[in-house]
């Protein structure tokens, strides 16, 4: 993961990013990149919530397998 910004307010806290990897297919390993954005709810130094948002048609245009 690649990120590009992070800002807070209070206990909540946002991050811009660029996820990247590959899945593993039949003919090979197929690579995406994607843009995301992730919240986070911290308390007592724990992470008590988790929210992920990713631009999905980018990702399965990236790896949906070519026929």
């Amino acid at each position: 993961a690649e990120i590009h910004s992070t800002v807070q307010s209070g206990d909540t806290v946002a991050v811009e990013l660029t996820l990247s990897g590959g899945i593993k297919t039949k003919a090979g390993v197929r690579d995406f990149k994607v843009r995301c954005a992730s919240f986070f709810t911290v308390r007592n130094s724990l992470i008590t919530r988790w929210t992920d948002y990713c631009d999905y048609r980018t990702f399965t245009e990236q790896t949906t397998p070519t026929r």
